[in-house]
């Protein structure tokens, strides 16, 4: 796992969300399954097979990405990995939920010392 594909967390989200927003859409006649037999339309949406085999490697993508984070043995890297990786917080965002008990100073410059020793 490359510090390139873990930074990529935020991007592989979109790309998912985006994927899942382009629905194939139909609509096909039908009738009533009973008495009076009426014609109706409906309409039908869903993935064709190639959208479904991207969303399943977009989402195994992020389960690697969420499990190498877990293995981290830091424990203050760890958190702060997982709320600018996978949060996509600004510094001060994790700084404020890391209870301000050490300077946004002090994140920029564990971030890069841990993902070269980790990744």
């Amino acid at each position: 796992m490359t510090r390139e594909f873990l930074e990529r967390y935020q991007d592989i989200l979109a790309d998912a969300a985006a994927t899942k927003s382009q629905y194939v859409r139909d609509t096909v006649q039908a009738s009533s399954l009973e008495l009076p037999y009426v014609k109706h339309t409906i309409a039908i949406k869903g993935f064709d097979h190639n959208q479904s085999e991207h969303l399943k490697q977009l989402n195994n993508q992020l389960v690697m990405i969420e499990l190498a984070i877990e293995e981290i043995p830091d424990d203050l890297f760890r958190a702060v990995a997982k709320l600018r990786i996978i949060g996509g917080l600004s510094w001060n965002d994790v700084n404020g939920q890391l209870g301000g008990k050490y300077t946004v100073y002090c994140f920029k410059h564990i971030y890069p010392i841990g993902m070269k020793q980790y990744f």
